[in-house]
This record gives structure tokens, sequence and C-alpha cells, in this order.
């Protein structure tokens, strides 16, 4: 079994490992406060690259295909997973801050970064070339 990828926020830490099989990564989570360790991810295609904010833990997924990533987010209190990408290219290494939430994209044949803002519902804003407020 590998481990790898660790992140932390306050009392909980997030990493992806392959103990269901060598193609199966599943990302889990430990509470260091209560000590139980949970696997918050059930496909069985590989979830990767976790990243924690709070009560929200994004990462890239590839139930939707084999060869590239959707960003996902599962939600700690709710217990409700949602897609929170669905273009056809790549989009890799979410971070999460906040209510927000970025990751790599190539969706127009670049690798450029793109936002989410959880509160407002504004989805997939490309960063840096376009402005902020232009919705992509």
């Amino acid at each position: 079994t590998e481990k790898s990828h660790p992140e932390i926020y306050g009392n909980k830490i997030v990493w992806h490992d392959n103990r269901n099989g060598s193609s199966n990564w599943d990302i889990y989570m430990y509470n260091l406060t209560t000590g139980i360790e949970s696997k918050i991810t059930t496909s069985t295609d590989n979830q990767t690259y976790p990243n924690i904010y709070g009560d929200k833990i994004v990462w890239q997924d590839y139930r939707n295909s084999t060869s590239t990533a959707d960003i996902y987010m599962y939600n700690l209190t709710t217990g409700i997973e949602s897609q929170i990408t669905t273009d056809t290219n790549n989009q890799y290494g979410p971070a999460i801050y906040g209510n927000k939430i970025v990751w790599h994209d190539n969706r127009n044949g670049n690798w450029d970064i793109y936002m989410d803002t959880l509160a407002t519902g504004t989805r997939a804003m490309k960063i840096g070339r376009a402005s902020c407020r232009e919705r992509v």
C-alpha cells in the first residue's frame, strides 16, 4: 500500500492511497481528535491529490474517463459529493480556501488556472489572461 500527497487543515489530514488495488487510488481522511480514519471516495477509478479546507475536501477524479480528470468536492458536514468540473479536457491539482476552488485546466489547449466560487455558484472563471470577472 502506498500513501501519498497528505494535506492538513485543523485536526483533519487527507491523502490518497491504493490499499484497494494498485490502480485504484482513493481519498482518505484521518481525524486527529477522534483517531478515526474515513474513506472519502468509493469509485473504482482513481481519485488523487486531495486538498482540504474547513469541512470541504476537493480532489481530481478519473471516474468519467481513464485519461482525463475532473474536480470533485465532498462536504463533510452534509455528506454530499459534488462534481465541480465537467469539461472533457483535463482538470487537475485542485486547492481550496474559503469558498474558492482553483485548479489547472487544459480545456483551451493551454494549461490555465481556473476558479470556482462556491457561495455565488460562479463556475469555471479563467484566471490570468481573461479577466477574473469574465465568465468563461
